[in-house]
């Protein structure tokens, strides 16, 4: 089942998800996220807490996030350095520390959606691989999610950032897709 804006009595928070059987499981929450980073830390909290609100659900969230987490198997990187010949594109991906008057990047939202009980699968799998590619800053942007309520694994050597696609030589886009198989334990017949 779709819940779409468009569909009467649909309530805000169930927009962009769908229900589904996964693997002869019923009612596993789906959702692909597009976080815009566009607006900012306050763009970022509002997407954040709309998929919170599955956390505790068996669902599967998908998408660029736009954000990396405080993980430490992130890579480090100085955002106020490397963005220091483009000032503008601060505000995209990061947050200014009021203590010390440098951009760091924000972590907020991610960090958010796993203390709320989402598992990142690339973090289950040990692997920080970096899935855009940006010439001023290659991060770990792109996710899938795991509600709590979701009893799968990831098989071990499952999770892949695969190569960006190319085609006549050219990029299809600017960030690499990610995979990987998920085990869930066998639901009893009804």
């Amino acid at each position: 089942q779709w819940f779409a804006p468009h569909r009467p009595g649909t309530r805000r928070v169930l927009w962009g998800w769908a229900r589904a059987r996964v693997a002869g499981m019923a009612g596993v929450w789906l959702s692909c996220q597009h976080w815009s980073d566009a607006a900012g830390p306050a763009g970022f909290a509002a997407h954040a807490a709309q998929v919170a609100a599955f956390a505790d659900q068996p669902a599967i969230v998908v998408g660029d996030f736009n954000q990396t987490s405080s993980w430490p198997g992130e890579t480090p990187l100085d955002w106020h350095a490397c963005t220091e010949t483009q000032p503008h594109r601060r505000w995209q991906k990061g947050v200014l520390d009021e203590r010390t008057g440098r951009w760091r990047l924000n972590t907020e939202g991610i960090d958010f959606l796993r203390q709320a009980g989402y598992r990142d699968v690339g973090e289950l799998a040990g692997d920080p691989t970096p899935t855009s590619d940006d010439p001023m800053a290659s991060l770990r942007i792109d996710r899938i999610m795991l509600g709590r309520g979701l009893p799968a694994t990831v098989l071990a050597g499952t999770y892949r950032v695969h190569p960006i696609p190319r085609v006549d030589a050219r990029p299809v886009s600017d960030h690499a897709y990610i995979t990987a198989t998920l085990t869930v334990p066998p639901t009893p017949s009804a």
